[in-house]
């Protein structure tokens, strides 16, 4: 019965040969074999080509797909393009995943009850061999849009739901309301598109599996280059969270986002007396709480925005991050 329900895995890599040999294997040694792996090379200068036609040679299940270098969120929309069964996975090239992946995720689409339109499973992370968290949620089934979004909007749940990987997208959906990866951003794209996912949903499913490894490169401090992402994520949030009743969720996932920018700014020595005015001047700063801030540090870093205390913002930062190291 589990080889009746086929699962495609797109996979964007970009000059990924020291890792996508690895995350291939994982996915050729499952236990299930319904599947589908949709290889997208986004313009790649290396031999991960060559590396991913050498598998391909020997397993017909394997697709792979050429474009020029245009991203990774135009690599993940060639892949859904492509796909042919109804459940999709997203890997990223320098990861991996267990070798049950499928076989898991077979056997919950079988028993349920329901046609779930969205299942969350938990994952590893990894530097340098060494296991450094492990994220998971308790098994839950969530019935109702409200539910789904009171439940994802909870800030220490929000971090597995601003990443595309350790989730199962159905392909009808994704395709009935136009969903893509947004183009036009190199940092929370795939935040995005889970966000746009999940305000078109109704059912979802979370399993506390671990079925997920996330390779930690020493120098993968993924910045954006462009700081109108974060708004762009917070414009998301927004539009999903559209309701009074969302207003302790809004304000701790827009500060947070707020947070991550003004960090980013930081360590890279960038003046942030513009960027602070940006956010002041966002409609989202303005429909923050600052009650249902959930630590004190968030209230503080919160009033030296507010009232435009740079300075001493920049210097509180900087301790914290001292602190954390």
């Amino acid at each position: 019965m589990l080889n009746n329900i086929k699962i495609s895995i797109i996979v964007p890599f970009y000059n990924s040969e020291k890792t996508i040999g690895k995350c291939v294997e994982s996915i050729i040694n499952q236990t299930c074999s319904n599947w589908e792996l949709i290889l997208v090379d986004d313009g790649s200068k290396d031999k991960s080509l060559e590396i991913c036609n050498k598998f391909k040679k020997n397993d017909e299940r394997i697709k792979i797909l050429l474009q020029e270098n245009r991203g990774v969120s135009a690599a993940r929309n060639n892949g859904l393009k492509n796909a042919t069964a109804e459940y999709i996975i997203f890997v990223d090239s320098d990861d991996y995943v267990d070798s049950k992946l499928i076989e898991v995720i077979a056997k919950n689409i079988e028993k349920a009850e329901y046609n779930f339109d969205l299942l969350v499973f938990g994952y590893y992370t990894y530097k340098k061999g060494n296991l450094q968290s492990k994220e998971q949620l308790e098994n839950a089934f969530l019935h109702e849009k409200e539910s789904i979004l009171k439940y994802v909007g909870d800030i220490k749940k929000f971090h597995l739901f601003a990443i595309i990987y350790g989730k199962v997208f159905r392909k009808s959906i994704i395709s009935s309301k136009n969903l893509f990866f947004r183009t036009n951003m190199d940092v929370g794209e795939d935040t995005c598109f889970v966000l746009d996912y999940i305000s078109k949903i109704n059912d979802m499913i979370v399993i506390d599996d671990c079925l997920y490894y996330v390779e930690m490169q020493s120098n993968n401090t993924k910045l954006p280059r462009n700081i109108n992402n974060i708004f762009e994520i917070n414009k998301s949030i927004s539009e999903t969270f559209n309701g009074k009743e969302y207003t302790k969720e809004k304000s701790n996932m827009y500060f947070r986002n707020y947070k991550i920018i003004i960090n980013w700014a930081v360590i890279r020595n960038i003046n942030i007396n513009d960027l602070c005015t940006k956010i002041l001047d966002s409609n989202e700063f303005k429909e923050i709480n600052k009650k249902y801030l959930t630590s004190k540090y968030d209230k503080l870093i919160y009033d030296l925005i507010k009232y435009n205390k740079i300075k001493i913002l920049k210097k509180v930062i900087k301790i914290k991050n001292k602190l954390k190291n």
